[in-house]
């Protein structure tokens, strides 16, 4: 079986968990009057039932944590990405996966986090190829061996309003236990935006780690919005040092339509190695179903001081799903 067909039957497998409880469309059929396009196929189904048991996990955990009985929806939410990178005539599978577990009779300060890169350090700098931190999370031959090997990071997270701390692990082996403390700020100018947050990771291998990021956006108009990221990264353990730029504008066509352009630099020196690259890419996200599943295509061009800055073409095709109370009709 080929790459390709590896990946679909991994995102069909993804959508029927828990279908075996419901009725296909064509038993439905037989005792519902609905018109046909109008009923659900199993893959509604299966992705209904997902939502429910999110909610259902999450209202179990912060009953237990806060020893009352919760009966309301919460905000959790999960989000599953599953795809291929084509570049130079190879294929990349990656996944990549978010989770917010939001526990409002705990204080209604505590989460549990679950994130792919999660700890803002792992996305950037996983591997010696520098280009491969501005594309997907994780790449690996086959999307089934991505899932296996992406570093992933599970955490409980205490927000206050102007602070918030991580005590989690990356989710590698062996485990990474770490910390993380960051103070985001925000401030509006009329028809700019100003945000910057300072972070503090203390890992048990990477030792202690800084990282400061800076975005100052222009949101004058409902449909467009364009401005300026910066972060800069220091690895206190071994001076190293990174710091990137990325210059982005996301224009909403209509609701189920949206594009996404962004032109990157990066910077890195390590070990006195310093290392340039830059990319620009576009994306286009288009709504498949519901607002819970989403199609992606992102066109990239990449270029590298260590090949001569000689362009490097990727086509990267993604299937993001969304799960939750919110999504559930």
């Amino acid at each position: 079986m080929n790459r390709n067909g590896r990946l679909n039957r991994i995102v069909l497998v993804l959508l029927a968990v828990g279908c075996d409880h419901y009725v296909f469309a064509s038993d439905v059929t037989a005792n519902d009057p609905e018109p046909l396009h109008r009923q659900k196929q199993w893959w509604m189904h299966a992705h209904e039932y997902a939502s429910k048991q999110v909610e259902l996990w999450s209202s179990g955990i912060d009953s237990f944590l806060s020893r009352t009985d919760v009966t309301d929806p919460n905000d959790t939410k999960v989000d599953l990405k599953v795809g291929t990178i084509a570049k130079e005539g190879n294929l990349a599978g990656f996944y990549d996966i978010g989770a917010q577990f939001h526990f409002p009779n705990t204080r209604n300060k505590l989460d549990l986090v679950v994130e792919s890169y999660g700890d803002s350090l792992d996305r950037y700098f996983s591997s010696s190829d520098d280009a491969r931190a501005l594309s997907e999370s994780d790449q690996t031959d086959d999307v089934a061996d991505a899932i296996l090997e992406t570093n992933s990071t599970a955490a409980l997270r205490y927000d206050e309003v102007d602070w918030s701390a991580d005590v989690g692990v990356l989710m590698s082996l062996p485990l990474d236990p770490y910390v993380r403390v960051r103070f985001p700020q925000t401030h509006v100018m009329t028809n700019w935006t100003f945000d910057q947050e300072p972070q503090v990771f203390v890992y048990n291998t990477k030792g202690v780690v800084a990282l400061y990021s800076m975005e100052i956006s222009n949101i004058s108009h409902e449909s467009l919005v364009y401005g300026l990221h910066v972060d800069l990264t220091i690895l206190a353990k071994n001076e190293d040092v990174y710091a990137n730029q990325s210059f982005f504008v996301n224009q909403l066509l209509n609701e189920d339509n949206g594009l996404y352009y962004n032109v990157s630099f990066l910077q890195s020196r390590e070990s006195d190695v310093y290392r340039d690259s830059f990319l620009y890419y576009f994306k286009y996200s288009h709504v498949l179903h519901d607002k819970w599943l989403i199609g992606e295509i992102k066109p990239q061009v990449t270029y590298e001081s260590e090949s001569h800055y000689q362009p490097e073409y990727s086509l990267t095709l993604a299937l993001k799903i969304l799960f939750g109370n919110h999504f559930v009709n």
